[in-house]
């Protein structure tokens, strides 16, 4: 039997939720903001994007997609 991955509260698995914080930090950094207020500012964008492609996050982290999954999230976000 493979390896089930817990679910955090949010419905995500701990390897989901990982990717979609490891992402916001990067955009964060990326933006030259601190992480809290640039949560603050875009994390109702980010939470919609993966509503609408919940895909986003597998891609995010994985490491032959994730370059391609920023570049996604930011032109979702930034638009």
């Amino acid at each position: 039997m493979g390896q089930m991955e817990q679910s955090t509260g949010a419905g995500f698995t701990e390897r989901q939720q990982l990717a979609r914080n490891m992402a916001q930090m990067q955009l964060a950094y990326e933006s030259d903001q601190a992480v809290i207020p640039w949560i603050e500012e875009h994390a109702k964008d980010f939470d919609d994007l993966v509503k609408r492609d919940p895909l986003i996050l597998e891609e995010l982290a994985e490491e032959k997609t994730h370059a391609s999954a920023i570049e996604k999230v930011k032109k979702e976000i930034y638009h």
